[in-house]
């Protein structure tokens, strides 16, 4: 790997216009070059003595094998807990937070065994070629994985679990635990999430028939602005625009993924830098840059490339688009039946009103954080912690008692 990051040559100048310095063309030519020279030089070694502070296992499931770590804590009333990370993240995304959640120094506070996988196709977890898994699978999957492979919810041990999701990408750990808590709610008591889809409400969810109105866009666009923030607060209406740019301009990933995953994923899988360009530009762009650490950053791209695992990681995509139109559906597909929170974090690629999240299921805790983005368990783990822990302290022994 690092004999390839030395022989690849980057252009000497960027591609931004020189009027117009600024553009969001993506990565920056400058930051590449930069983080290039930090990937040659990172500490593998480091990272393998990181990696080795876990107990890795692997379990046959279904129609594949699922690699995850497995933290249990020492303390007899630890709540079984289940982290899933999503794209372009990895379990990795979690080792800031794993033995915190599991042994924390405060013996007042909820202690966890906490189970963190790899989503299959990803690091360890090799890609089932067989069969592909929608979002109703992997969440059949690691239900599996949390009471049959390691017995959660059986009576010799706690009942039912917590899943929480954090960095999860826009068709991955978020939407997995949405098809967790409207199919199984008994076992997955509570749930956390970091990132929510939620279908508009109230006057905004009129908005869309502005567009089939016989009137002239400079009038309808201005109509269709007003009725989507109507009766929202400051916060939310930044959220609301926040998600339009993402719309506009951030989602050329998700089109390609989802249409022609192999031509990416093999480009980009082969190549150190082209994995650091890629992945790196989603970091650098749903991260908070006052938090960010670039070594987080270069652990992935170690990760990715050592496995081999970038292009199953997209292939991912293909299958999965369906279901996140699904839990858009004002129709009512995706009620969460669990009891489940939120934390809003401002980097994250888009936050729906609370109003719109509250009507998807019994919303019993929302946190808005003034730092950490989609990634909140590297760049905010201790606002993640605590928000969790909240939820767990506050409901947990009402909602473990119930069949």
């Amino acid at each position: 790997m690092k004999q390839l990051l030395k022989l690849s040559n980057l252009p000497e100048d960027g591609v931004e216009p020189l009027d117009y310095p600024s553009a969001d063309l993506g990565v920056k030519l400058d930051w590449l070059k930069e983080a290039k020279a930090k990937l040659e030089a990172f500490d593998m070694e480091k990272l393998e003595e990181t990696l080795n502070t876990f107990q890795h296992f692997t379990a046959p499931i279904e129609d594949t094998t699922i690699h995850f770590v497995h933290e249990r804590s020492p303390r007899a009333d630890a709540v079984p807990l289940l982290l899933l990370h999503g794209w372009p993240g990895i379990f990795f995304d979690f080792h800031k937070i794993i033995k915190t959640l599991a042994n924390p120094e405060d013996s007042t506070q909820p202690a966890f065994h906490v189970v963190a996988p790899s989503l299959p196709g990803y690091a360890w977890s090799p890609f089932p070629r067989k069969k592909i898994c929608g979002l109703d699978g992997l969440a059949n999957i690691f239900n599996k994985l949390m009471k049959e492979v390691l017995g959660y919810g059986e009576p010799a041990k706690p009942s039912g679990h917590v899943f929480l999701n954090s960095s999860y990408s826009i068709v991955q750990g978020a939407m997995i635990l949405r098809y967790t808590g409207e199919n199984y709610s008994n076992n997955a008591k509570l749930i956390h999430f970091n990132m929510f889809h939620a279908p508009a409400a109230g006057v905004a969810s009129y908005a869309p028939w502005v567009d089939h109105l016989p009137i002239p866009r400079w009038l309808a666009n201005p109509i269709k602005s007003t009725m989507q923030t109507w009766g929202l607060s400051e916060d939310d209406k930044g959220s609301i625009a926040q998600g339009a740019s993402l719309r506009t301009g951030g989602r050329g990933y998700i089109e390609f993924q989802s249409t022609k995953p192999a031509t990416i994923g093999y480009a980009v899988a082969t190549s150190p830098v082209a994995l650091l360009a890629y992945i790196g530009e989603k970091f650098l762009a749903w991260s908070d840059p006052t938090t960010m650490d670039i070594n987080d950053l270069l652990a992935t791209v170690t990760i990715y490339y050592l496995t081999s695992c970038f292009q199953t990681s997209v292939m991912m995509y293909q299958k999965r688009m369906g279901g996140v139109a699904l839990l858009r559906n004002p129709l009512g597909y995706g009620k969460v039946k669990s009891p489940f929170a939120y934390s809003a974090f401002p980097y994250e690629i888009t936050v729906p009103p609370t109003a719109w999240i509250a009507r998807c299921g019994p919303l019993v805790q929302f946190k808005r954080h003034d730092k950490g983005g989609h990634f909140p368990a590297l760049d905010n783990p201790t606002a993640l912690v605590d928000d969790l822990r909240e939820l767990v302290g506050a409901h947990w022994k009402r909602v473990s008692s119930l069949a």
